[in-house]
């Protein structure tokens, strides 16, 4: 899972992808 810090940095629908 990507941390708190790289779903900020990245605000893209891949961040969606990775969270589900």
């Amino acid at each position: 899972m990507a941390s708190t810090g790289e779903l900020v940095a990245t605000p893209r629908p891949a961040t969606l992808k990775n969270v589900a």
